[in-house]
């Protein structure tokens, strides 16, 4: 096993938490996790939870990443957001090119990379020698301040068809259009604009997306894990959701201490049971998701499409249950809620804000979900 047990890594998590809580209004203020936060992340690893073994990273099973990623969202969900992006994209690097993965990686196994799957705004990819010309305006590049390399997405036009790839650029040769991210919630993870201008990007840093998956040119398909084949989406979208858990959490937390300091009521000791039963429900169906994933993929079962399917649509159920157990803390709360800057209220809007992913909204993935329960077929 490479690097310290997940136990040692759970526990660098949760003894991040009170200095997280404590510099929580300072990250939403700046509009960046500071760097100082960035290396106290990077020095407990967490970014190098799946990243590959012959890289620098700790192919650990993505449920270690559930635990981490609601430990630091219960004290800071800006920092929790870019911390496990990070590491969700050190995996998805692993399917890049081996010569792609060492140029990004390098020698010490240290990345942060920001990645864009889904939010271009305008892209254009024209091949040019061996590799493509990229253009385009890209919204919601997450941690970009923190980076040295981004992934981003563009469409090449074809008669018959047209192709998205996945490029990796330099930081450097890309703008970031400052100021550009004015949000409700999550601010502190600086999830800016960025441009590209005709940038080259030689081939070995693109690979191709289809229907959200990415090809993997990383080598043999017999040497690759199990972590290795687990299908992007339903994990991405499981990871957010780990996140909503975390920030439920922590607002069930400051809502209890609000409680205490007032005087319990049997009302308030009642709801409090039944939002701390949610959270443990939401919590449970999200772990199953992941041992689902992870044991499906090392079985190369047929019926990973209908597992991917479901795990998508229960991560979104998961994190509307969080939303609303949110809701239900800031409504004991009552006044103690709606003081700007507090934890609860923050907690209220960063969960809000999580939720508006496009990853975990409720129709799209109940729709495929409830087609495969009429009809037996992904």
């Amino acid at each position: 096993m490479n690097g310290p047990t997940s136990a040692e890594i759970l526990q660098r998590a949760e003894a991040m938490v009170p200095e997280l809580r404590a510099r929580a209004a300072d990250c939403e203020m700046n509009g960046c996790v500071s760097s100082e936060i960035a290396s106290a992340v990077h020095e407990a690893g967490f970014p190098r939870l799946m990243q590959p073994a012959r890289y620098g990273g700790w192919e650990r099973s993505p449920e270690l990443l559930l635990d981490v990623s609601a430990a630091l969202a219960s004290g800071c969900a800006s920092t929790a957001w870019v911390t496990s992006l990070f590491a969700v994209n050190s995996w998805i690097a692993a399917r890049f090119h081996p010569r792609a993965q060492a140029e990004l990686f390098g020698d010490d196994g240290r990345a942060a990379l920001p990645l864009v799957l889904n939010g271009a705004r305008t892209t254009e990819l024209i091949a040019s020698g061996d590799g493509f010309c990229v253009s385009g305006q890209w919204a919601y590049c997450s941690g970009i301040d923190l980076a040295e390399w981004v992934a981003l997405a563009a469409v090449q036009k074809h008669a018959d068809g047209d192709i998205q790839y996945l490029c990796l650029l330099p930081r450097a040769d890309i703008r970031v259009e400052e100021g550009s991210w004015n949000v409700l919630g999550l601010r502190g993870t600086g999830s800016k604009n960025v441009a590209a201008d005709r940038v080259f990007v030689p081939a070995h840093r693109a690979v191709r997306v289809v229907d959200g998956e990415i090809e993997d040119l990383s080598g043999s398909s017999e040497d690759r894990r199990a972590l290795y084949k687990i299908p992007v989406m339903p994990l991405f979208a499981s990871v957010l959701a780990s996140l909503s858990v975390g920030i439920a959490r922590g607002a069930l937390d400051d809502t209890t201490k609000v409680v205490k300091r007032r005087g319990p009521t049997v009302v308030a000791q009642t709801r409090l049971g039944r939002i701390g039963a949610q959270i443990g429900l939401a919590e449970g169906a999200l772990r199953s998701n992941f041992r689902r994933l992870e044991q499906t993929a090392a079985e190369q079962a047929p019926e990973m499409d209908a597992v991917g399917i479901r795990a998508r649509s229960q991560a979104s159920e998961v994190t509307w249950l969080c939303v609303a157990a949110v809701r239900d803390c800031a409504s004991i709360a009552g006044g103690a809620a709606i003081m700007s800057g507090g934890q609860i209220e923050r907690a209220l809007r960063d969960v809000h804000t999580l939720a508006s992913h496009a990853l975990l909204g409720q129709d799209a993935p109940a729709e495929q979900h409830g087609r495969l329960l009429l009809d037996g077929q992904p």
